[in-house]
């Protein structure tokens, strides 16, 4: 065994005692106990490692040892795995800023006690966080069962104790693979989601030896009846009649084969025609109620600084009017599931005809939410509470907490068990290449006893302790606490498009990558058969041929899908990291076993075929100069189905020995595949099956490949790749019946026969259109359109807006935005006629369709266009020197006959204030001309003031005149313009001379000022 420290440096490499072991369990221990002498005393640092079977095991506590004598020591060294590490670091909250291309920050100072509603997947990132921000990197979350949010407490607890708090909360089971974080029972299944078992028993040849011992799994009770106390959210005890949510009454239903009932209250489920005594038990489904979880379509932002943020979801039907559905006494709220906010409850203000939602910020710890990055985001899911929901989301709630009940009771109703035995070393040597892969927590035994337990049963393996010395003689502990499935929606476990891409890449590259060691290490190693071949290697400089036939007649089977009708690539892989080879669950057709006759159009009932379970062999790191052999091992014996197909069964194994195709009477040894030693760490599979034929002008195959793996041509699966990672062409490979291009150049012109989609994107020869549409009536538009050619330049984007009607209702509209360069205009239109059109000349709208005041004032006020000043300018950073506002507006003609200029035009002026500029006439100044800006004017002169009107006064204009001290000529007639005043009972004078304190008002009526005194 090779111990290394921390950076990576070998520390020692020894062989250990026969009792060190390691053991694994199901949401427990992962570790590995060495034993072993020195001579010399060694200090093992914290961080010392060692890498058993694939997997990464680290010294995370000081070692053990016993000093015999000065040249004796004995010691213990117990190594994790680095789920172990979780219990270092204690789990807390805190949010994250999460930039691309920099470091995640921690926002804010972090909490240990608190309350959490939240996903499972919202807990392990959050958790992810924790590890990661622990100093050690790498922590990710995996796969997490899909539910509600829950609430969780948390009192300075450590990450590793916060896995079975989220698991117990779900109902659920958590799992960490090196340092991948998952939420989700510990159940190995294959690609149809069947359990992967293998049979097992006691008995000569069965598996087993004897000390077979059974105990009781838990002090749990066997029960046949379940009460629940459903949910308070969103139930209206008024009109449902109580205050917690219940289960259909009265109903009669199945579940696993077995008739189920609910009473007439509807408060406890158990088994149609229960018999015996009564045992009950009752489940808390109290995170069941009635809800609809919506998908936010669109976020406005209206203030980050003050947390003002609306969100629009135009899915909810015109009949869930959620502001006429708030239970009395209370107030509407979100809860945000999935997204920066996820598990936040915030109050709204929701207004139907827009489907829009107005939140009300929080205040927590300093911190304003929602605000900068923690905000929603379009496609986050949120539920809405304190509504009493119409009949079908109680219907459905109701039916959900049976549901959970009903499992539960299933799986509580027969006692738990737990078996522990010792594996067959022998037998185990003889059958490892076919269940050593399967032996590790979570696989499945098809478990039975002659006396005790005689029709075979899947029970999970939940703990296997192995040896180091002694690997295929493992101690294994079974338990029956297996768990049923979900009625209606499944929670389903999310594997992500990434993931799935890269591993279809890593099968491709496995399979068809080739080296001239590998290649020269399968020449030594090949063998025929069926005996149809000389073994002798022909070497020549040439080879001259009319035709070369490659293949076994034996081997002449193909892979097919579920219905037996098309052939199909296989998809068998090893994988480097787990160091497993890994076969999915088969379908196979031979076509030469019972065939003897050359007959065209053969009928799919004539072959023989088998199903093959899905397979992952044992780890193959212990010897990695070893190459292997994999067969199918498929029944001589089958059955026929309603189709006439012949189907039996087979296995696959793998061996380092060949293995005859008839050493097995009961049946066919089939030769799969050639499994290379390891090179760089990686083994290169290559299929054995098949045939390949080249004549003069013609190659049969189903596979073309480089060496390095990099490009090849997959016929069968309509595949090819060219190029390496970074810069390649592949069809059908990175996604679905799709070319795809890294890096290309067109040289003269692109075209497109009709229309071709790329990326969302339709293209015509004159035009592109999205692939997106939206439709208004029984008409239907490209969301997006552009069009170019040598007439015009034109892009449109199509939306279906609601606006609002005169007859205080709402109507679906199309809204058109058309940039247009042959106009030079950027436009807003709908299909029922209102405009608005941005240009060089200026902005025309020709409706009043904007809310101009927020909802929350109660006036709804409609405007064709609307300026809202906000801001917060200080007063004192600006000089003291004027502020914000909404709109601006300015005029000047710089005509030699100007006509008149103004900065804005109102026929109905409404002013919820008014503020007129204003002038102040200092205390020494003897002459002012007052210009058409000024309204009213403050006369504080000290002696005699000459004060002209404006010279080119406007049809209208008024000026307000406050004389404070001493006399003052107002004087019409500046510059020759001729004006003269009209003062009433003065008569038509070229000015006015006033000498005491009053106030008089001019206004110009575009031919003479028209004097008032107001005193």
């Amino acid at each position: 065994m090779q111990l290394y420290t921390l950076d990576n440096q070998l520390l020692l490499d020894i062989p250990v005692d026969d009792s060190s072991v390691r053991f694994k369990e199901v949401m427990g221990d992962n570790n590995l106990t060495l034993k072993f002498s020195l001579p010399d005393y060694i200090d093992f640092p914290i961080g010392t490692y060692c890498d058993f079977k694939a997997e990464r095991y680290t010294l995370f506590s000081p070692d053990n040892f016993i000093k015999q004598h000065s040249e004796h020591y004995d010691y213990t060294l117990i190594l994790d795995a680095w789920a172990a590490y979780m219990k270092f670091v204690k789990f807390k909250f805190f949010t994250v800023e999460r930039n691309p291309g920099e470091p995640d920050k921690m926002v804010g100072a972090p909490k240990l006690k608190f309350s959490l509603t939240a996903t499972p997947e919202d807990f392990v990132r959050l958790m992810a966080d924790c590890m990661n921000f622990s100093g050690v990197t790498g922590w990710t979350v995996g796969e997490c069962i899909e539910s509600d949010p829950v609430t969780i407490d948390f009192n300075h607890d450590y990450c590793y104790g916060v896995l079975q708090k989220i698991a117990d909360a779900f109902n659920t089971e958590w799992e960490v693979v090196d340092k991948t974080i998952n939420i989700r029972k510990v159940e190995r299944m294959d690609d149809n989601g069947n359990r992967i078992s293998f049979p097992m028993s006691y008995g000569y040849d069965n598996g087993i030896l004897p000390g077979i011992t059974r105990k009781q799994f838990d002090d749990s009770k066997v029960i046949n009846r379940v009460w629940i106390q459903g949910g308070e959210r969103n139930i209206n005890r008024g009109t449902y009649g109580n205050d917690t949510l219940l289960m259909p009454k009265d109903s009669a239903f199945e579940y696993e084969g077995l008739q189920y009932i609910t009473d007439e209250t509807g408060c406890y489920v158990e088994a149609a025609g229960r018999t015996g005594s009564l045992s009950e038990d009752s489940l808390d489904t109290s995170k069941v109620y009635p809800k609809r979880v919506g998908t936010v379509t669109a976020v406005i932002v209206v203030n980050d600084a003050e947390g003002l943020y609306d969100f629009t979801d135009t899915s909810i039907p015109d009949t869930l009017d959620f502001s006429k559905m708030v239970i009395p006494g209370e107030t509407m709220t979100v809860i945000f599931q999935t997204g920066q906010l996820a598990g936040m409850e915030f109050e709204v203000k929701y207004i139907h005809s827009q489907r829009k939602f107005k939140i009300v910020p929080n205040t927590d710890n300093g911190l304003t939410y929602p605000q900068g990055t923690i905000i929603p985001g379009a496609g986050d899911k949120y539920g809405v509470f304190h509504m009493s929901l119409p009949q079908e989301y109680i219907d459905s709630a109701e039916l959900e907490s049976r549901d959970e009940a009903v499992k539960y009771l299933y799986e509580n109703s027969q006692p738990k068990y737990t078996y522990q035995w010792q594996l067959d070393g022998i037998y185990a040597k003889e059958q490892w290449g076919t269940i050593g892969g399967f032996l590790t927590p979570g696989y499945f035994v098809e478990f039975s006893d002659p006396q005790f337990l005689p029709a075979p049963v899947d029970i999970r393996i939940t703990s296997v302790k192995e040896y180091v010395n002694k690997p295929k003689s493992p101690t294994i502990e079974i338990s029956n606490n297996v768990t049923g499935k979900w009625l209606g929606d499944a929670l389903n476990e999310i594997p992500t498009q990434e993931q799935g891409l890269d591993r279809k890449d890593k099968n491709t590259v496995n399979i068809v990558k080739r080296t001239w060691r590998s290649v020269m290490e399968l020449v030594d190693n090949i063998y025929d058969p069926s005996g149809s071949f000389q073994e002798d290697i022909l070497s020549a400089v040439a080879l001259r041929t009319m035709i070369l036939a490659l293949g076994d007649p034996l081997l002449q089977y193909i892979f097919m899908d579920a219905a037996w009708q098309n052939q199909v690539e296989p998809a068998i892989v090893y994988d480097s990291d787990s160091k497993q080879l890994q076969c999915p669950a088969s379908n196979i057709r031979h076509n030469t076993i019972g065939i003897d006759t050359v007959q065209p159009g053969r009928a799919e009932t004539a072959y023989m075929h088998w199903t093959v379970a899905a397979y992952d062999s044992p780890v193959l790191s212990d010897d990695p100069g070893q190459f292997y052999y994999l067969y199918m091992r498929v029944s001589k014996t089958y059955t026929t189905d309603a189709n006439g197909i012949m189907a039996g069964t087979g296995v696959y194994f793998i061996s380092p020995v060949k293995v005859d195709f008839d050493s097995d009477p009961d049946n066919y040894i089939l030769l799969v595949a050639f499994i290379n030693s390891e090179d760089n760490g990686d083994r290169q599979v290559t299929y054995q099956f098949g045939f390949a034929e080249l004549t003069p002008g013609m190659l049969r195959i189903n596979n073309i490949a480089s060496t390095d793996g990099n490009s090849y041509l997959k016929l069968l699966a309509n595949q090819f790749k060219l190029g390496d990672g970074n810069n390649s062409m592949d069809y059908n490979v990175t996604e679905a019946n799709t070319l795809s291009l890294t890096n290309a150049v067109v040289r003269n012109a692109l075209k497109v026969a009709g229309s071709a989609i790329i990326a969302g994107f339709k293209f015509y020869n004159d035009r592109i259109e999205s692939v997106k549409t939206v439709s208004i009536g029984s008409d239907t538009y490209p969301a997006l359109k552009i069009i170019g050619n040598d007439l015009q330049a034109i892009i449109e984007l199509r939306t279906v807006v609601t606006k609002w009607t005169e007859n205080n209702g709402t109507a679906n509209v199309l809204q058109t935005i058309r940039i247009d360069s042959s106009t030079g205009e950027i436009s807003s239109f709908t299909s029922d006629g209102d405009t608005c059109t941005f240009t060089s000349q200026g902005v025309l709208a020709n409706r009043a369709g904007t809310d101009a005041l927020s909802a929350t004032t109660g006036v709804s006020l409609k405007a064709a266009m609307v300026g809202l000043g906000f801001g917060k300018m200080d007063k004192s950073a600006w000089d003291n020197n004027w502020g914000v506002v909404g709109v601006y507006g300015d005029a000047n003609n710089s005509s030699a006959n100007p006509a008149p200029a103004y900065g804005g035009w109102f026929n109905v002026l409404k002013a919820n204030g008014l503020c007129l500029s204003s002038k102040l006439i200092q205390e020494n100044e003897t002459t002012v001309v007052l210009k058409n800006t000024d309204c009213f004017v403050s006369c504080y002169n000290t002696s005699s003031l000459q004060l002209y009107l404006p010279e080119k006064p406007y049809n209208g204009q008024f000026i307000r005149v406050k004389i404070v001290n001493q006399n003052v000529n107002i004087i019409s007639d500046y510059n020759g313009n001729g004006l003269k005043i009209n003062a009433g009972q003065y008569g038509i004078i070229s000015s006015i001379g006033i000498s005491d304190a009053i106030t008089c008002d001019f206004v110009y009526d575009g031919n003479r000022w028209i004097f008032t005194r107001l005193d």
